[in-house]
């Protein structure tokens, strides 16, 4: 979430071979990126503001890129709160 053009993923992806990652960012942000084809088939990067519902449920992880710290308080504390929204694996 708040993942840019995904290069830590691409980055974790090279690294972590049995890996699949999904970077998330607004549609800006996201737009005409290409993932090298390497990591293809394991690194998505898709559209997706992170003061919405979170469409992908069950993750083993979810990374925030960018600290709390450069947000605005009541952003902050919106996007820490939204955890409980992200799902169980078999919902």
């Amino acid at each position: 979430m708040g993942g840019s053009q995904g290069a830590m993923c691409i980055d974790l992806a090279r690294h972590y071979p049995k890996m699949k990652c999904i970077s998330q960012d607004l549609p800006d942000v996201v737009e005409g990126i290409e993932t090298p084809e390497e990591v293809r088939g394991r690194v998505e990067t898709v559209e997706h503001d992170f003061f919405t519902e979170q469409p992908v449920k069950g993750a083993d992880t979810y990374l925030f890129r960018t600290g709390p710290e450069l947000w605005q308080e009541k952003f902050a504390y919106q996007n820490l709160t939204a955890k409980p929204r992200v799902g169980k694996r078999d919902e």
